[in-house]
């Protein structure tokens, strides 16, 4: 774990409210949650699980910290009590706590859930996953099958947390890339049924952005950081004075 401890926050629903994505509120109509949707700006940190593959690992970054790194320099900048929350440590920064598992598809992370959400009780989940499947898939609906079942295994065991799901960071790969951008339509129809919100990565450059063909580089993973800072932004408590 993180070096924060907190109790979560009992009894909230499923998310009390969507998370916005600041900034793609035009494109997609979430109502924004207050800061006292997830926790009182007096209380504990806000327990952040990042959860997916490689891609959340940080593969392709020189210090291993993706897109985490930043990410965790941007909440806290801005006076944000936060604490990663995983069973696993990697990369650089102050706290690498994570669940992300290189190479695995989105039921395998499936099967994890009951685990994960029990021994870490995160406020918020942040899920990249989903190119593992697509590179590998012989039947598109197959993928967006098991994404719904993760979605809704998360749900069934741990009702109050709130998801934020990204749209894929684009590939190299013409294959893959076609792929995503079918599965990055389902993601914003599977979040709409199951209250999360949407963290588009679909704007990285692959001709900049991307360490190899799959994977980000360290401009690429700032700019994951920040759109997931948008994400989060709306959900997060006041900042501390």
């Amino acid at each position: 774990m993180g070096r924060h401890s907190a109790r979560r926050r009992r009894g909230a629903a499923w998310p009390a409210a969507a998370l916005a994505v600041a900034g793609l509120a035009a494109l997609l109509p979430w109502r924004a949650v207050t800061a006292q949707d997830v926790r009182s700006a007096a209380g504990p940190p806000v327990r952040i699980m990042p959860m997916g593959d490689s891609i959340t690992w940080g593969t392709g970054s020189r210090d291993g910290g993706g897109w985490r790194a930043p990410l965790y320099a941007r909440l806290t900048a801005a006076g944000h009590r936060v604490d990663f929350v995983g069973p696993l440590r990697h990369g650089a920064g102050p706290d690498p706590d994570l669940a992300a598992y290189p190479g695995w598809r989105v039921d395998r992370l499936r099967e994890r859930v009951p685990t994960l959400m029990a021994a870490y009780r995160p406020d918020i989940v942040l899920i990249h996953v989903g190119t593992n499947d697509l590179r590998r898939v012989d039947r598109l609906d197959s993928v967006a099958e098991r994404l719904a079942a993760l979605l809704g295994e998360i749900r069934a065991n741990r009702p109050s947390t709130a998801v934020v799901l990204a749209r894929l960071a684009p590939a190299d790969e013409p294959a893959v890339q076609e792929r995503i951008g079918w599965y990055n339509d389902r993601v914003v129809l599977l979040a709409r049924r199951y209250g999360a919100a949407v963290a588009d990565m679909t704007a990285l450059d692959p001709r900049r952005d991307l360490a190899d063909p799959l994977h980000p580089n360290d401009r690429g993973y700032a700019e994951m950081a920040a759109r997931w800072a948008a994400a989060l932004a709306p959900a997060l408590p006041p900042r501390r004075a």
